[in-house]
């Protein structure tokens, strides 16, 4: 999907690390991959190491639990106590099956005596209807949705709106929201993985070969569907399939902090950058500042966190806080607001 042609991106060691990790299990390798090839590129490596692998897996499934230098044996053992119960289950599931014929037999013998009894002996109740199966979700097509989508992209902001809690009648919803501490925001050349990284409703722009772009509202994304909102309904689709139709543009509300001005430069102060450091400390799990605190600034020790925390998502690491970061400050914090699904529905 990303169009890459030159050699695997992986050392060899770092795949024999992936395989025992994984166990091979398909959607642990799809995330553990997905990770260590973030961490590379997020770290300027031209490949992926073990070392680089170790670091994703800490962060996708936590620490890995050490083995005792006996672990093998202690394998071993309870393989064999493994077989020993499945032979004991095979038992008694032959003793259950020799008492169930005998149970059906008695039963049948029921049966006949019930038959030769009255009418009005007879049960009345009603046989208990089956249970009802579970719906399974669909994958359409993304063509037959295309008659769908908006060609104007203010009714795409209309219709991701509610999920911000903001008005969806609004005939200009951008400057609606920017009435009430929200901004429409607007990017290009994003990936599947900031996507995931960023973990909010949004827009994407659509570009067939001919015609108008479409709109259409992401809502969810699990490791191979993508879940789109058109009209108030939720519609799967594959992802190789959407990546076709998608370039990178994206659009989203996001919150602005307080006496936010577009572009902190050097030096700045006030209840933006006080925000700002107060998430850096939240994330880095550093102090948070007193009410009797001392102003802080923009500078260069800031910056460098600032940074860093731009370099670990994945983003440019130009030390500037605009819209991209705050809002992935805010996927990283936790906060309310409106989250993808991880699921398809």
């Amino acid at each position: 999907m990303a169009g890459h042609a030159g050699a695997l991106p992986f050392e060899p060691k770092a795949l024999q690390r992936i395989h025992s990790l994984t166990r091979g299990v398909p959607r642990r390798i799809n995330l553990l991959c997905g990770r260590a090839l973030l961490g590379a590129w997020a770290n300027g490596l031209p490949s992926v190491s073990r070392s680089v692998v170790d670091k994703a897996a800490a962060e996708v499934f936590g620490p890995e639990p050490v083995q005792a230098p006996g672990a093998r044996r202690q394998r071993m053992g309870y393989a064999l106590a493994g077989l020993a119960l499945l032979a004991a289950l095979v038992l008694l599931v032959l003793q259950l099956d020799s008492g169930q014929k005998e149970s059906q037999a008695t039963a049948r013998a029921a049966a006949s005596t019930a038959q030769a009894a009255p009418p009005e002996a007879a049960s009345s109740s009603p046989p208990t209807p089956p249970a009802a199966a579970l719906p399974v979700t669909q994958i359409e097509s993304l063509q037959t949705l295309w008659p769908q989508m908006p060609a104007d992209i203010d009714s795409a902001w209309r219709e991701l709106a509610p999920d911000w809690k903001l008005p969806a009648d609004s005939s200009a919803p951008c400057p609606t929201a920017s009435a009430q501490g929200w901004q429409c925001y607007n990017a290009s050349k994003l990936t599947m993985p900031l996507l995931r990284q960023l973990n909010r409703p949004g827009i994407l722009t659509l570009q067939a070969a001919q015609g108008p772009a479409v709109h259409a509202l992401l809502v969810g994304l699990s490791d191979q569907t993508a879940t789109l909102r058109l009209a108030g309904g939720l519609h799967t689709v594959r992802l190789t399939e959407l990546a076709q139709f998608w370039h990178g543009d994206f659009a989203s509300y996001w919150q602005v902090p307080p006496a936010y001005n577009t572009g902190l430069q050097e030096g700045s102060t006030g209840p933006a950058v006080d925000w700002l450091a107060s998430r850096l400390n939240l994330i880095d799990g550093g102090p948070t500042a007193g009410t009797n605190a001392a102003p802080l600034a923009l500078d260069a020790d800031l910056r460098a966190r600032v940074r860093a925390f731009q370099r670990a998502r994945g983003i440019t690491p130009d030390g500037r806080p605009g819209p991209m970061t705050f809002m992935q400050i805010e996927s990283a914090t936790q906060s309310q607001a409106a989250r993808l699904l991880t699921e398809p529905r």
